[in-house]
């Protein structure tokens, strides 16, 4: 038996579903949103109900911490791509010769040329801007979404250098 559940979206939400609808499903993603969410509670209600035993709770964390990771890693990575993809050349000549220093993460907020964008990209992210805000290195998930950034960054700007250096001057 299947259940209908009516969603309602705004107008701009709606067209741009429309524009999509022929790749992406609606209800599958509901389905999987829901469950995903459902999952979530239903798990949390659990563990507050059963007695755990102290190493049952670090190895459940430990599991969530590192999906945490990787998934925090590939958002940096996505983000770090973005950004090449609509950096100017002399953006990407610049990121050819800058490396994240994890010893000293935080000093990529003085950084003269990104020290902006990563203020502004940490300011507005809702895990992030607890590292833009402390005064310590940055915590697990800061560290991996950077070194997924620089990833990211790092290979747009190769797969680009690649192309525009088959061209030469004359």
């Amino acid at each position: 038996m299947v259940k209908r559940y009516t969603v309602s979206v705004s107008d701009e939400i709606a067209e741009r579903i429309d524009k999509w609808k022929h790749k992406i499903s609606p209800s599958e993603i509901f389905r999987e949103a829901m469950v995903s969410e459902i999952d979530k509670r239903e798990g949390f209600q659990k563990r507050i109900k059963e007695d755990g035993t102290m190493e049952a709770v670090i190895e459940r964390l430990k599991k969530e911490k590192e999906r945490s990771a990787e998934n925090f890693r590939n958002q940096g990575r996505e983000e770090g791509a973005r950004w090449a993809k609509a950096a100017s050349y002399e953006d990407l000549v610049y990121l050819g010769n800058w490396e994240y220093d994890s010893e000293n993460g935080r000093d990529i907020f003085s950084d003269d040329f990104l020290g902006e964008y990563f203020e502004e990209t940490f300011k507005n992210h809702p895990i992030l801007k607890a590292d833009f805000y402390s005064d310590d290195m940055f915590s697990d998930l800061g560290e991996e979404w950077m070194l997924g950034w620089e990833e990211g960054a790092n290979e747009v700007w190769s797969a680009v250098m690649e192309k525009i250096s088959e061209f030469k001057h004359v």
